[in-house]
């Protein structure tokens, strides 16, 4: 019996999201059929069913890959001895990183399809409530030093801000000029640090 290269499912299966991923920023989730998916890469339909089983199960998918790389940049944002501000700048600075690298219309899919995907709400949830949870110890640790008031109720503000960052994601998805949302961004940051001082 052959034996099959070790890595070759991954990159089959890299490769069928790459080309979602094109098609969904090109005629949107709703618009693309799996038969337009394996045409961009050349196989059949059922050779895209052995990896995922629905379009939705490949826009959690690409969800999650989005999210994964949203985490890994969230996690670069929370060094030690960073000051809210930096870290307040350069969020937004990896919010647009995301936007550009990833086909922009991937959020505004993933939002519009969450109230009818059971999978799509699940897999949003659980980013928020880590980047939230992660937020929230961050801030916590803010309060011992002293750089925001004791009182400040940190889980409100880690969801406030995630919120927000929702809300300049979908702006920026929209098509709104990247120096328009940073302005609203910082402008909105700066208001919401000085109430916690």
């Amino acid at each position: 019996m052959p034996k099959v290269i070790p890595d070759y499912k991954e990159r089959a299966r890299n490769s069928i999201l790459d080309a979602a991923a094109a098609e969904f920023s090109e005629k949107g989730y709703r618009k693309t059929t799996m038969d337009d998916i394996a045409r961009r890469i050349g196989v059949s339909k059922g050779a895209l069913y052995l990896y995922f089983d629905s379009k939705e199960v490949l826009l959690v998918s690409l969800g999650e890959r989005l999210v994964s790389t949203i985490s890994n940049e969230v996690e670069s944002l929370f060094e030690e001895g960073v000051q809210l501000e930096r870290i307040s700048k350069n969020a937004f600075d990896s919010i647009y990183r995301m936007i550009q690298s990833w086909y922009p219309s991937l959020v505004l899919d993933l939002a519009y399809e969450a109230p009818n995907s059971a999978k799509i709400r699940r897999l949003m949830r659980k980013y928020t409530d880590e980047t939230a949870t992660r937020l929230m110890g961050f801030l916590e640790e803010r309060k011992k030093t002293g750089e925001i008031r004791r009182d400040v109720d940190t889980k409100a503000v880690a969801y406030g801000f995630i919120t927000l960052q929702r809300g300049y994601t979908i702006f920026l998805s929209l098509g709104a000029s990247k120096s328009q949302v940073k302005q609203s961004w910082e402008e909105t940051a700066r208001a919401i640090l000085a109430g916690m001082r």
